[in-house]
């Protein structure tokens, strides 16, 4: 955000919402409002532009190298190595 559209950045207003009893080791998915009422998780206090810019060119690549492998399979992802077969 602050790369993309600075101009609607307030740093000023930037909050630290940091989960601090998270167990160790496991990738947890939550609904947001569980954890935090501003909508968002970290520490946008420590927020620049320059980071924003490495995490956009990050997830840019990271979204054309997704669609274009499913591109070269025609967005078919379904594995013809099912175990039901293997049990028949």
């Amino acid at each position: 955000m602050y790369y993309l559209y600075p101009e609607l950045c307030q740093p000023e207003l930037a909050t630290s919402v940091v989960p601090d009893n998270l167990p160790p080791y496991l990738d947890l998915k939550w609904d947001f409002s569980e954890i935090t009422d501003t909508g968002q998780t970290g520490d946008a206090t420590k927020a620049t532009g320059e980071k924003g810019k490495k995490m956009n060119e990050v997830l840019l690549q990271a979204m054309t190298e997704a669609i274009d492998y499913l591109n070269e399979r025609d967005w078919n992802y379904n594995t013809t190595d099912h175990a039901a077969t293997k049990l028949d």
